[in-house]
């Protein structure tokens, strides 16, 4: 399963009090909110089989941390991987942008180790 392609938007609906994330080119269903216990809301993410689930379903141990599994785990979602990943991704766009004009040896460097930070970004969102 692959993330749902953006672009993005957030949608509010103040009536039935839903909030959701969307994908605007095909208005499918990338997160909504849902009831967590007496917790309060938990997000929901599309699933492989097209239907939106909350994010326990999508629960798995951290590595290396496993022996925490009880309470802490990470979730194993496209969608989700890609929005905890989209700060990093800013950044190294960011840095891209700004080294794209470079003319001397150092900002060719930096813009080469840019190149290896984007990439493990990338790698990242999409695993």
């Amino acid at each position: 399963m692959k993330h749902t392609p953006g672009p993005w938007e957030w949608r509010i609906n103040l009536k039935s009090k839903v909030v959701s994330l969307v994908s605007v080119s095909g208005g499918h269903w990338v997160m909504g909110f849902a009831r967590y216990g007496m917790g309060g809301a938990a997000p929901e993410f599309i699933g492989e089989d097209g239907l939106l689930s909350r994010a326990e379903c999508f629960a798995k141990p951290v590595p290396g941390r496993e022996h925490h599994s009880h309470w802490f785990q990470t979730l194993d979602n496209p969608n989700a991987k890609l929005i905890a990943a989209a700060p990093e991704l800013l950044e190294a766009l960011q840095m891209l942008v700004q080294y794209s004009d470079f003319s001397n040896e150092a900002e060719h460097a930096d813009f080469s180790r840019q190149l290896v930070k984007s990439r493990a970004v990338i790698a990242k969102a999409t695993a």
